[in-house]
């Protein structure tokens, strides 16, 4: 799936990478300034993901609507944990 982005969604930019939520895809994707594919963040188990935040530090959540929950990658770290929404 990495180079496609079905449907596309606001992107969140900072200076050296453009973060998207892709829904239909149930995955979170990166494009590094300077190049042309985007490449998949470790967020795996999403459901419907819709938006992607990054915190100053590095630290990238991912808002996974069907499952209620925010999922976090802290800077330099390839396993996520999350939070889940109480209704």
């Amino acid at each position: 799936m990495a180079g496609t982005l079905t449907p596309p969604t606001v992107p969140l930019v900072d200076p050296l990478s453009a973060f998207v939520a892709d829904s239909v895809n149930n995955r979170a994707a990166a494009l590094e300034r300077g190049t042309s594919t985007p490449w998949d963040l470790p967020f795996p188990g999403l459901h419907v993901p819709v938006a992607v935040a990054v915190r100053g530090l590095g630290d990238r959540y991912v808002v996974d609507v069907l499952s209620n929950r925010v999922v976090v990658l802290p800077h330099a770290s390839t396993t996520p944990t999350w939070f889940r929404f109480r209704s």
